[in-house]
């Protein structure tokens, strides 16, 4: 029964992105009659809306068998059982990933800007960090709380996926520097990473979807390119300092006051 189970769930997970792929294959052939608004819809935002509940289905089904609720699991069953639930919840992740990318790209996008207290945030973010990684999360702030006009939620994405950088570059157990500051009306936030760096031709699409240098992490750039975006519905910028061999420092610029 458990062993059933657990293929059922390895099947639906691989079969998914082929179903999606054969169903996008044959939406491309219409695409170019589409009429304007309909153009609009993402591609990306209809994959995650279509595949995020089966998806949460897979990592519940697997969390039930990892809790034995089918079974007493042998070491084999529970390895695949783990390997089940870690690649769903990567695909949950990559799901909600592009779904946040979309939202913050939509041209009707408007950010909820409210008062947020920068230092607090990044030190909430470097704290549930440090519980469930290895790497040492150095922190450097300011001694006062760092107001400024920010979407909370927005800024909070940010943050993570800045720290989830860093941490996929950082070599072996190094440590992942995170430090604020603010200058005259701007606040800047400063993820550094002492991984390889990034050389020229790399950094040449590092904000792009699918065209950065991830994939050979295992991952498709969508983090860096929502840190962009984010920061420019904010009225700010991203700027990046690499060094191939020395790490890379991620620099956030973002206004403490909003027009």
């Amino acid at each position: 029964m458990v062993w059933g189970l657990a293929l059922a769930i390895v099947l639906l997970l691989i079969g998914l992105p082929f179903a999606y792929l054969r169903g996008r294959k044959n939406a491309s052939k219409g695409e170019a009659s589409q009429s304007a608004p309909l153009a609009q819809v993402s591609t990306f935002a209809v994959l995650t809306h279509e595949i995020r509940t089966p998806l949460s289905l897979i990592s519940g089904a697997a969390e039930l068998l990892r809790n034995e609720y089918a079974g007493t699991l042998s070491d084999q069953q529970a390895d695949l059982v783990r390997t089940i639930s870690d690649n769903a919840s990567r695909s949950i992740g990559l799901a909600e990933s592009f779904l946040t990318l979309e939202k913050v790209r939509a041209e009707n996008f408007s950010p909820v800007f409210e008062q947020v207290d920068l230092r607090e945030l990044i030190r909430t973010s470097a704290r549930e960090l440090r519980a469930i990684n290895d790497n040492p999360v150095l922190l450097t702030d300011t001694p006062e709380p760092m107001w400024l006009q920010a979407d909370k939620a927005l800024l909070r994405a940010v943050i993570w996926n800045l720290l989830n950088n860093a941490l996929r570059h950082a070599s072996g157990t190094n440590p992942i520097e995170v430090s604020s500051h603010a200058h005259a009306n701007m606040a800047y936030i400063e993820v550094t990473d002492f991984g390889n760096g990034i050389d020229g031709a790399g950094r040449k699409n590092l904000f792009v979807p699918f065209a950065g240098p991830m994939k050979s992490h295992g991952t498709y750039g969508l983090g860096l390119a929502i840190v962009a975006q984010i920061a420019k519905v904010h009225h700010g910028r991203v700027r990046v300092d690499s060094t191939p061999g020395g790490g890379t420092l991620f620099q956030v610029e973002l206004p403490r006051r909003q027009k």
